[in-house]
């Protein structure tokens, strides 16, 4: 049965982050040009994380994988300002209380941030340090603290002196995920990992008190504006509404009994509605004081996150896990704007042979596809007619063109392996490939065999329409059962279609004949797992990607006799993708550190330094590849971005 087909507008977002192409025409990358290498374009507006308003409704904040993002709240339609950041993904945002500065905390090891801006201009007030991951942020009523919570302890920062006091949490209570000031600023309340709503007097720093609020970690808390109650969630699926004054339990709503979860909570401004956004995808309105639902908001079926009432109550934000942002009219229940642009993060990547198309695949279970022009210079601009994205049912793990690019196979993480025509936007087969996780998919140069690798320790090898027919792979390669080879990470055929190599859990990579199947020869030398590997486009050489931070160069021309080491070349962090340009003299490699980095692989050297590192992406690389006609890299990262790489700017004179 074919599945819906779910049609995507991609935005052009380039105006908003690099500048504009235009007409140029970019030379072939090669050793000579690859350090003036720089980004030409970014694809998309990063992974959603959190949405907050400005007290006098005028501005929507939206923290991103990329940076902060500012809507105007009369025409959420219009470009945003983006304030970027290059340290890691944002989390929780807050503006003061006179919407002079926004507040973010941003916690990708090892950087432990809360940035500070000055909401008017953008510029940065102040960048605060945490010795570990900061997760919960909040101005105090008065603006004169700003309070954020992390690991085990909470800092509240005089705003301007950006000096620290710190509260020491109790050892067994762990975490604090949300810290939120009481209307009046005498409270701070804290959610913690044990489960627990600790009560704190800013003044003092001492602990006032401690509600046994959950039974699993409480992740969110909030006042109602009054400050009558307080509100918290937790991972036990219960929303607990408790009395300030006398600490007293008002009431509990349990998103769990009806299948949900509560993973964002807010007031509204007049503090008698309270609304719930469950990992259901269900914003549900609840009475705060009779504690009875009634009303809810049509959501997405993606688990939501975050939820800001404009301060007026007749709008309410909420952001998903799936990457979509949407504006709800409170009254009557409608859509006031989805927020396009955003997506979760990305998995996978694939080029076209002729380079007409490009295409990524997603967390949020989306397969994106994008046209490149035929004119000089109009990369990406002219968006595909087919569907831009499949609503599949997992993360899309691992895609491939066939050889003619008539036809894209996606593999996922529930295993499933599925056929699409790239014409009609259609699927044309799917099939179960795998009991676990699909995590490599390459195929075969003749065009009608797909190889398919997955973390359960199987290779398959699928003819389209023997699987239609059947369900059942042509062949699998014998990799018996030792936990030690308990995943294959990655599948890659030689462009002769001689060779297939996969990369494996247990440090190794492995050779096999493409035509038999048989096992020619296991390469050792990485000191972890290997995440990727890559033929050279003559197929003499292979490139291997470890977490052990190495790229290993292999001839491989005598596969059966014996296979030579050529070079090792050295990362900070684990390399998890590699791709070699058309003409095999670069290597690109993405890493975990967001850097994807360019190497001259013509002579293979051990110990070389990179041509050119690219910075840009704020998280893990996920994927990169060049363009066939080795003009572009592109790469993809958990991010959420997409972005293209190019040499834009003459030679020196």
């Amino acid at each position: 049965m074919q599945r819906r087909i779910a049609i995507i507008l991609l935005i052009w977002l380039s105006a908003a982050v690099v500048p504009r192409a235009g007409a140029q025409a970019y030379p072939p990358l090669g050793p000579d040009n690859a350090g003036r290498t720089s980004q030409v374009m970014i694809v998309g507006r990063g992974k959603p994380n959190a949405v907050a308003w400005s007290p006098d409704g005028a501005t929507l904040a939206v923290s991103s994988s990329i940076g902060l993002w500012l809507y105007g709240g009369a025409d959420l339609r219009a470009e945003p300002r983006l304030l970027p950041v290059q340290t890691g993904p944002l989390g929780s945002v807050t503006f003061s209380q006179d919407g002079a500065l926004i507040a973010a905390t941003s916690d990708k090891f090892p950087n432990f941030l809360i940035y500070v801006w000055y909401a008017a201009s953008g510029e940065v007030a102040a960048v605060l340090g945490h010795d570990e991951p900061v997760y919960g942020v909040a101005f105090s009523p008065d603006g004169a603290l700003l309070a954020t919570g992390s690991e085990s302890m909470i800092h509240l920062w005089d705003v301007g002196a950006w000096e620290a006091r710190t509260l020491v949490l109790p050892p067994e209570d762990g975490s604090v995920f949300s810290v939120a000031f009481s209307p009046d600023g005498a409270l701070l309340a804290s959610t913690t990992n044990s489960g627990k709503v600790l009560l704190w007097d800013p003044a003092t720093g001492e602990m006032v008190g401690a509600l046994e609020a959950h039974t699993a970690a409480a992740s969110g808390v909030v006042f109602s504006p009054d400050g009558s109650l307080l509100a918290s969630n937790g991972l036990d699926g219960r929303v607990v509404l408790t009395g300030v004054e006398q600490l007293s339990p008002q009431g509990v709503i349990d998103e769990a009994a009806g299948g949900g979860f509560a993973g964002s909570i807010a007031f509204a401004s007049d503090g008698a509605t309270l609304a719930t956004g469950t990992y259901g995808g269900a914003i549900d309105l609840w009475d705060a004081v009779g504690v009875r639902q009634v009303g809810a908001l049509s959501g997405d079926a993606r688990p939501l996150h975050s939820l800001a009432y404009r301060p007026d109550g007749a709008a309410l934000a909420a952001a998903s896990l799936n990457g979509q942002v949407r504006v709800w009219d409170v009254s009557s229940g409608g859509l006031l704007a989805l927020l396009d642009g955003y997506t979760d993060g990305l998995l996978s990547l694939a080029y076209s042979p002729g380079g007409e198309s490009l295409a990524t695949g997603g967390r949020d279970g989306l397969i994106r596809l994008y046209d490149r022009s035929a004119q000089p210079g109009s990369v990406l601009e002219n968006v595909s007619p087919m569907p831009g994205g499949q609503t599949l049912y997992s993360p899309v793990s691992a895609l491939a063109f066939s050889p003619d690019g008539r036809e894209l196979a996606s593999g996922g993480y529930d295993g499933t392996l599925r056929w699409w025509d790239v014409a009609l936007g259609a699927e044309l087969t799917a099939v179960t490939a795998h009991t676990r996780g699909l995590t490599g998919l390459a195929y075969h140069p003749g065009g009608q065999v797909v190889i398919s690798a997955s973390s359960e320790n199987a290779i398959r090898l699928w003819s389209r329409a023997v699987a239609a027919l059947s369900g059942d792979p042509l062949a699998e390669l014998p990799l018996g059962d030792e936990p030690a080879q308990a995943a294959v990470w990655h599948v890659a055929a030689s462009p002769d279609g001689a060779l297939v190599a996969s990369a494996h859990w247990d440090n190794t990579v492995r050779l096999w004949d493409g035509e038999t199947g048989e096992s020619l020869a296991v390469l050792e030398g990485h000191r972890h797992a290997v995440y990727g590997v890559a033929f050279s486009p003559d197929g003499a050489r292979l490139a291997s990607a470890s977490r052990d931070g190495t790229i290993r160069l292999w001839d491989v021309r005598d596969a059966r006799g014996g296979v030579e080491s050529l070079a090792v070349l050295v990362h900070e962090q684990w390399v998890r993708s590699l791709a070699f340009s058309p003409d095999g003299r670069l290597l690109a490699s993405g890493s975990d550190d967001g850097a994807v980095r360019l190497w001259d692989v013509s002579v293979p050297r051990s110990g070389a330094n990179p041509l050119a590192r690219l910075d840009g992406h704020t998280d893990f690389i996920t994927a990169v590849s060049f363009s066939p006609d080795g003009t572009m890299i592109a790469s993809t990262s958990l991010d959420g971005t997409l972005r293209l790489w190019a040499v834009a700017t003459p030679p020196p004179a």
